[in-house]
């Protein structure tokens, strides 16, 4: 038999993180948008994803604070200038720059 309902008891915290629900990841379309599409390639929006997750994985693009976004642009930047690519991403660069003839 169900136990009635008694007035004044007190009821579960329905609010603690494990009945949060899950954050989204960091959109990598809403990042190429950001970047602009025209000026950015597929390349440069994963390493952004890449600096944007390993700095902020909880958050979605929406809750990073500009300053936060702009830090990671650099930091960007930066692993693309400083040779942060991998082997593979070198070997796929390689190929993209024979096919367009440079």
């Amino acid at each position: 038999m169900a136990k009635a309902f008694t007035p004044g008891a007190t009821l579960p915290d329905m609010t603690t993180p494990s009945h949060d629900p899950p954050r989204t990841p960091i959109d990598r379309a809403a990042v190429h948008a950001k970047l602009g599409v025209e000026a950015y390639s597929d390349h440069e929006v994963h390493v952004m994803c890449t600096v944007l997750h390993e700095l902020y994985p909880e958050k979605t693009l929406a809750d990073i604070p500009e300053n936060e976004w702009l830090r990671a642009y650099g930091l960007m930047h930066q692993r693309k200038k400083t040779g942060w690519m991998d082997d593979a991403t070198l070997a796929e660069k390689s190929r993209a720059n024979e096919k367009r003839g440079e």
